[in-house]
């Protein structure tokens, strides 16, 4: 790819793992997992004026796995995009995050609507339950049991069945819809 002076290192792994939980108040259940992954980065440009940056993609199955060359191409098009940037003025607009910073959004917030964290007083949303904490018509869905989904798992550590719920919907903090479960299983 023009533009592309080096790689910056490349890896595949795999990864199975099985797990069998038995809690005292009768659950006992086991699940096998598997996962997939590759990344690669990358160099653009040279000398004081070279950029770096990567890409990578995940999969329960090698067969979903994204092609190593449509991977190094995207990492290679990301660095590219890195060079010679340029300084603009000062502007209030819309904010649009890449993928990778939005998912480590979501990820704090599900960490501050945690339940040990909301019974403890330390998150900083306690005291944002029933209200507004997103914009209208943000709705977050945590279902994990998403055929070959990453995250997917039949139950958690504690033997809780998984089971489809929506930590916001239409921005609210927390609810109950027809399509999640009802605000009394979250444990709020």
């Amino acid at each position: 790819m023009k533009g592309v002076t080096n790689s910056d290192g490349a890896e595949a792994a795999f990864d199975r793992s099985s797990v069998a939980l038995v809690t005292s108040n009768g659950f006992a259940q086991s699940n096998v997992s598997t996962s997939f992954s590759i990344s690669v980065g990358v160099v653009a440009g040279t000398g004081t004026a070279m950029e770096t940056d990567y890409d990578y993609h995940t999969a329960r199955h090698r067969e979903d796995l994204m092609q190593a060359a449509a991977l190094g191409r995207s990492a290679g098009e990301r660095a590219i995009k890195r060079l010679h940037p340029k300084k603009k003025k000062t502007a209030q607009v819309p904010v649009v995050f890449d993928p990778r910073v939005a998912r480590t959004l979501v990820q704090e917030f599900a960490g501050a609507i945690n339940g040990a964290a909301i019974a403890r007083g330390t998150s900083f949303l306690d005291k944002h339950m029933g209200k507004k904490v997103f914009a209208q018509g943000i709705t977050i869905v945590d279902d994990p049991l998403i055929k070959r989904g990453l995250a997917s798992e039949p139950f958690d550590g504690e033997g809780v069945q998984g089971k489809r719920r929506c930590p916001i919907e239409d921005g609210c903090l927390p609810h109950g819809c027809s399509i999640c479960a009802p605000r009394s299983s979250w444990g709020w």
